[in-house]
């Protein structure tokens, strides 16, 4: 610890914590922030930090199956594998691209047909699968200044709500991830903005048959 933090004693217990629990811990390196998501919002967007950390982490992770997930996310115990399992155990379509499923959160993965009409937003707040699976979705290009200013150069298409009319950026940000994940292996996917139906049905197939929604109540993670 530096100096002016060597008295603090909740720095010091996490530390500890940190020490504990884990074998290896690796630093990426930056990646500068963007402009807000939304035109609501003060944050900074910082999903090229997201991706570059991703990435780094996984290329070290040795393990055949790996949880990449939030640093403000835990799982009280080891139950979420037995909704892996089960999910796994689900025929597949067409649109399988993964060896084997990956567990992600059912919240904030969106049905486009909704309110929130929004293809390929599945949640990015953890991936557990195998190791191999999971590094495909995060060998993605980070997201450029000029889609991080779509909306700012452009209208929203006609018929958006003002939900949708909020978005700066190009694609949210777990659209970037998966619209370039599979458009690799779907070249005919298409999503040119974050309201663009066009690959709607397409969309759902690929969650359908890559993906595991996990009950976060049943899975004891806290947030």
């Amino acid at each position: 610890m530096v100096r002016r933090h060597g008295d603090d004693g909740h720095l010091q217990a996490a530390l500890q914590a940190i020490t504990d629990s884990c074998d290896l811990v690796a630093l990426c390196k930056g990646a500068l922030p963007l402009p807000p998501i939304k035109s609501d919002l003060a944050k900074l967007n910082n999903t090229n930090l997201l991706i570059a950390a991703a990435r780094h982490g996984l290329a070290l992770a040795s393990g055949d199956y790996v949880l990449r997930i939030r640093s403000d996310l835990i799982f009280l115990d080891r139950g979420f594998l037995d909704q892996y399992e089960q999910g796994g155990m689900l025929p597949r379509g067409t649109a399988a691209v993964f060896k084997q499923r990956v567990l992600i959160s059912w919240l904030y993965t969106l049905n486009p047909f909704t309110v929130e009409r929004m293809p390929l937003h599945f949640s990015d707040w953890f991936h557990f699968g195998l190791t191999s699976d999971v590094r495909q979705i995060w060998d993605v290009p980070p997201i450029t200044l000029r889609d991080a200013l779509y909306y700012r150069t452009r209208p929203h298409v006609p018929g958006s709500n003002a939900a949708e009319r909020l978005f700066n950026i190009r694609r949210a940000v777990e659209q970037h991830i998966l619209y370039h994940c599979f458009k690799r292996h779907f070249p005919g996917l298409v999503l040119d903005h974050h309201t663009d139906q066009t690959s709607g049905t397409l969309a759902l197939d690929i969650l359908v048959d890559n993906f595991v929604l996990c009950d976060l109540v049943a899975a004891r993670c806290i947030f």
